[in-house]
């Protein structure tokens, strides 16, 4: 996430967070694209400000489906590099994994206002 504006990382969050609540992704539990996400979200989870963090932290949830298993997990896990693999090992063990045991939120609304 390559941009200035928390408002952009928080956007790409929560779109994230849609794509993989799409038909699509409930089928096949993935959708095109999902593992080249995975290494912005990573750094988001980096970031300062607490509400980007934890848009990418539930954006990585949501992708990698830890609340059904770690089989996408391992998947996207063995397609990255190593460097990005150690990082992702680190914040799942960190906070995602920890996120996973709490409730299922519903499907926030996405503030299009940025887009306009």
């Amino acid at each position: 996430m390559k941009s200035d504006s928390n408002d952009v990382k928080v956007l790409v969050g929560q779109i994230v967070m849609y794509l993989c609540d799409t038909s699509e992704a409930r089928l096949t539990g993935r959708f095109q694209g999902d593992v080249s996400l995975v290494p912005s979200l990573v750094v988001g989870t980096k970031e300062k400000n607490t509400l980007v963090r934890t848009c990418c932290e539930g954006a990585l949830l949501s992708i990698l489906k830890l609340r059904h298993g770690d089989d996408i997990y391992q998947a996207i896990l063995s397609s990255l590099d190593s460097g990005m693999q150690d990082s992702l090992k680190e914040v799942v063990s960190r906070s995602v994994k920890k996120l996973a045991t709490q409730p299922e939120s519903p499907v926030e609304e996405i503030d299009d206002t940025i887009l306009r």
